[in-house]
Formats: C-alpha cells, sequence, structure tokens
C-alpha cells in the first residue's frame, strides 16, 4: 500500500509535467507560425493535444501562457549554459563558445517567439511587465557569464564588455533578419565574416589565430 500511495501521485506529476512541456511547445511552435496575434488559447490545446479546460487549469489567459512559454524557453536556455559553463583557455578559445552560445540563442526558432513578443509588449502594458523585465534579466546573466570568462581568459573588462555587446549586436540583427525565410537563407553567408570581424576588430591582434580555424584546436 505505501508504494501504490507512492506511486499515484508520482504518476499524476509526471503528467501534469508532460502536459505543461506540451503547452509550451507549442506556444512556441505558434508564436513562430502566427505571431503573438495569430496566437490562440483553442489553437495551443489543439496543437498540445490537451482539452481547453486543460489549458486555462494552468494558464487562465492568453498572457499567462505566453510568459510562462518564455520563461520556459530561457530557463532551459540557462540550464544549458550551466551545463556547458564558459570555458577557461585562450581568449580566442572562449569567444568562440560565447559565439556559440549567442547563435544558438539568436539564430534559433524560438527568436522569433521573443521577437514577437518584444513587438506585442509596445501596445500591451500587462505583457511588457511581464516579458520586458524577464527578458532583461536573462540577458544581464548571460553576458555577465560571458565577461566574466573572457576576462579570466586575460582580456580587460572593457574589451571583454565590448566584445560581449558587439556580439550581441550582431547576432541579434542577424537573428532578426533570420525571422523571415528569405533572412533564414543568408546566414550560412554571413555568419562567418560576422565570426571573423567580432574577433579581428575587439579583441584581436595580427598575432591571433583566425576564429575561423579555432574549431581545430584541441582537436589532437
Amino acid at each position: 500500500m505505501p508504494t501504490a500511495a507512492r506511486t499515484g501521485p508520482a504518476r499524476q506529476e509526471a503528467r501534469r509535467l508532460g502536459t505543461i512541456a506540451s503547452l509550451m511547445a507549442a506556444t512556441l511552435d505558434l508564436l513562430v507560425e502566427r505571431g503573438y496575434g495569430g496566437l490562440t488559447m483553442a489553437g495551443v490545446a489543439g496543437r498540445a493535444g490537451v482539452s481547453r479546460g486543460a489549458l486555462t487549469h494552468y494558464y487562465p489567459v492568453k498572457d499567462a501562457l505566453v510568459i510562462a512559454a518564455a520563461r520556459h524557453a530561457l530557463d532551459e536556455e540557462m540550464a544549458r549554459i550551466a551545463r556547458t559553463a564558459p570555458p577557461s583557455g585562450t581568449p580566442a578559445q572562449v569567444f568562440m563558445a560565447l559565439l556559440d552560445a549567442s547563435e544558438r540563442f539568436f539564430l534559433a526558432p524560438s527568436f522569433t517567439a521573443h521577437v514577437e513578443l518584444s513587438v506585442a509588449a509596445r501596445t500591451a502594458p500587462a505583457l511588457g511587465c511581464e516579458y520586458l523585465p524577464m527578458i532583461r534579466a536573462y540577458r544581464t546573466r548571460f553576458d555577465t557569464a560571458w565577461i566574466r570568462a573572457l576576462m579570466r581568459a586575460g582580456l580587460t573588462p572593457a574589451a571583454a564588455g565590448d566584445l560581449v555587446t558587439m556580439t550581441n549586436h550582431a547576432l541579434r540583427g542577424l537573428g532578426l533578419s533570420a525571422c523571415h525565410p528569405d533572412g533564414r537563407q543568408a546566414v550560412p553567408r554571413d555568419l562567418p565574416a560576422i565570426r571573423r570581424r567580432l574577433w579581428l576588430q575587439l579583441a584581436g591582434d595580427p598575432a591571433t589565430p583566425d576564429p575561423m580555424a579555432i574549431d581545430t584546436i584541441g582537436a589532437d
């Protein structure tokens, strides 16, 4: 009996977490496909395969749903960064790791969902009050982690801060372009030049290895 008693609540919790995960994935997918204006509660419930009642049990209104989905995506990314902490090593090696993390955020389909929410927050104060502080806090945590990693690798605080800031601007711009299918097709063409210029202009010198060749470092 004790075993059965423990199994019942555990099964219910697993079902609850599974339902929430399905709702988060469906919300992010529909934000990308239809935009904030085109996303509906009924559409999310249908995509997730749950009843409308199950959806409103967890998230009674649309803004609560999209905020939860955005927080879910950001928490997953921070957990991924924690698992692959900024490495020690040369400035070039740490910079390449920074680029990988930045590309994962700005060039992922979920970035389009964040763009949709940022634009919607301009004219939806309730959404903006929740979403904008959340995304700012995430970016602060991200930037601080990589500035510290670059400083451990030998960059000055000013150089590390500049490199992270300019990486954000460059990759955010490429990510915004990639929100449209035509822009996404240009990413493989534009990304190598962005990588090279960021390194050479902000942290490199003529003796620094080209970052496009750094992938081979440590391969032996």
